[in-house]
Order: structure tokens, then C-alpha cells, then sequence
């Protein structure tokens, strides 16, 4: 977790990555979280992280010749060989990789845990996945593998969607770009949803960007049994516009006291259902990368990736950064 810090003006975000993590299967779309996460690695000077995992069950002994397990024994050691050969090749085929002399980790059990683990032995302060499924390690689904790596990891996730991989011969669109220069930071004006500002402001420093603040409010347009007119003198769309310039004052003032004045030049306010609101701000003005908090509300909330993180992920049409709040 993350807490804002005071800064004063001009001096650089104090926040910064250290050790980034990138759980990788030996498919072609984990190449777009190798490169996303060679250039974070770059921008911030910080060791990566290749880990694979088999999952073969972890606790297998070398059993006696013929005997049963041995077959399985062997197929373990034998995948994990062939595993580490790979990834040390895509390392030596990719420049920009083989600069940065990544450290290959391979780990054997289940995929989730195993990333969890991985970041606890590391100290990794973030994650960087795909989030797509086929079979075995491959099974990034959210709701399994990468929502409990979302879930439970105590540092930041980078999520990279199967929808926004580059296809073969395509150029990828600017918005899937490894050094996001025009990042989008949602809040629903709680306490929490600000700490995401200290990653997002780092980021976007870092690669000589910007950080813009977006809050979606209830449209006032969608309430047709309230006479605007007659109750109150104006229409919607004035209150609209008046409740738009409150809570720009309030966020501007937020971020003031929390230090981020001169970072966050631009502060704007959506109007209707939060999720579809935030994705289409970010797919209309060419985002390309959306940093957020998720968080729930009360006991039960708190069990899951809150919801609104949760649909973000899976819909956005850019990667996202998500700040356990």
C-alpha cells in the first residue's frame, strides 16, 4: 500500500519501483508484459524478474529406478530445463531484455500461490502480467490466476489484456505503448482511491507525461421524474455544470494538500455509470495506461477485487495498473 507523500514544488515523486516481477508463460503474448516491464525497469533502474511456474505438484522426490512417479519425476525436471532454455533465449533475442540482464526464476506448484510467493521472496514492488487463458500456467483468467495475484499481491499490478496484444504483422496502437506518456487516474473521492496518485505521478515523470484525475458523478439527466425547472430554476445540464465546478474545486484541493499540485495539471469530472464512463474517456482520448486503486466496501467487499477495478481490467482498452488500497 502506497500513501501519499508531500512533496514540494518541483521535486521529482518519490515513489519508485525496485524489483519488478513478470510471471510469464511460453506463449507469444507474454512478450508484451516482458516489454512493458523492460521499460518500467529502465525508467526507474530497477532489477527484473522472469518467473515461470510448472505445475506439477512441487513436493516429488527422486524415486528408485521403475518405480511409480518416477515417469513424472522426470517430466519436471525435463519441462523446468526446457522452460529456462526458452525464456534465456527470448532474452538473448531481445535487446532491449538482454540489456537489462533480467534474472530467470523457475518455480514448480500452483500458479497463484506461486507468484505470490515469489513476490514475498523477492520484495517485488510490481507485477506485470497478461491476463489471458488457454491451459496449464497459461490460464490467466481473472477470477483465477490473475484476479488472485490482483488480489493478494502486497505491491502493484501491471494488467495487460489478450485484447490489447499487438497481432502479427499489425503495428500495436499507441495506446498499448511500453512507455505511457498520457496515464488516467480514476477516482470515486474516497481516501483510498488517492493512493494510487503517488505510482501514477511517478509514472508519468518518469517518461515525461501526464497525469490526469477523472471522477464520474450520477447524471442528473437521469432522473426525468425531478422537474428541474420548477424545483430548483435550473435545468440538468446547469447542475451539471455547477456540481462539475464543486468537485473540480474539492479534488484540486485534495490534491494540493496531499502534494501533488504541480503534478496534476488536469482535473476532470464524467457524468453517468462509472465503469462504461471511465472506458469510454479512456478509449476516446487515446489513454494509455489507466493506475487505480482497488478497494471495497465493508467486510465482504474487502474478500474480492472491488468491482469497479475488477470491470476496468477486464474491459479497458489499455493496460492497467492497479494500487491495493
Amino acid at each position: 500500500m502506497f500513501a501519499p507523500m508531500k512533496r514540494k514544488g518541483g521535486e521529482r515523486s518519490q515513489h519508485r519501483f525496485h524489483t519488478i516481477l513478470v510471471p510469464i508463460d511460453r506463449s507469444g503474448l507474454s512478450k508484451t508484459a516482458l516489454l512493458h516491464a523492460a521499460a518500467l525497469a529502465r525508467a526507474f533502474d530497477a532489477k527484473l524478474r522472469l518467473l515461470h511456474v510448472s505445475e506439477i505438484p512441487p513436493v516429488l522426490p527422486a524415486p528408485e529406478a521403475d518405480s511409480i512417479g518416477r515417469e513424472l519425476w522426470i517430466g519436471t525436471t525435463e519441462f523446468r530445463a526446457q522452460a529456462q532454455a526458452q525464456i534465456e533465449a527470448w532474452v538473448e533475442e531481445t535487446p532491449d531484455l538482454f540489456a537489462i540482464d533480467p534474472e530467470i526464476v523457475i518455480r514448480t506448484g500452483l500458479p497463484g500461490d506461486e507468484i505470490i510467493l515469489e513476490v514475498e521472496d523477492s520484495v517485488a514492488d510490481l507485477v506485470v502480467l497478461t491476463t489471458h487463458g488457454r491451459t496449464g500456467f497459461q490460464r490467466f483468467l481473472l477470477g483465477s490466476v490473475a484476479e488472485k495475484v490482483t488480489l493478494s499481491a502486497p505491491c502493484p499490478v501491471l494488467s495487460i489484456r489478450p485484447a490489447a496484444a499487438p497481432r502479427p504483422g499489425h503495428p500495436a496502437p499507441a495506446r498499448l505503448s511500453a512507455t505511457p506518456r498520457r496515464i488516467l487516474v480514476p477516482t470515486d473521492l474516497s481516501p483510498v482511491s488517492f493512493d494510487a496518485l503517488p505510482v501514477a505521478v511517478a509514472i508519468a515523470e518518469r517518461f515525461g507525461g501526464e497525469a490526469v484525475l477523472f471522477t464520474v458523478l450520477e447524471d442528473p439527466v437521469d432522473h426525468p421524474e425531478i422537474e428541474w425547472e420548477e424545483r430548483a430554476g435550473i435545468t440538468a445540464e446547469e447542475v451539471k455544470a455547477r456540481t462539475a465546478a464543486v468537485t473540480r474545486a474539492q479534488l484540486r484541493e485534495k490534491v494540493e494538500e496531499l502534494g501533488f499540485g504541480q503534478a496534476i495539471q488536469r482535473i476532470e469530472v464524467g457524468f453517468g455509470r462509472t465503469v462504461p464512463t471511465l472506458l469510454h474517456r479512456a478509449e476516446a482520448e487515446g489513454f494509455e495506461l489507466i493506475v487505480m486503486a482497488s478497494h471495497g466496501r465493508g467486510p465482504l467487499a474487502r474478500a474480492i477485487l472491488g468491482s469497479v477495478a475488477r470491470e476496468v481490467v477486464r474491459h479497458a482498452p489499455c493496460p492497467v495498473l492497479t494500487v491495493r488500497a
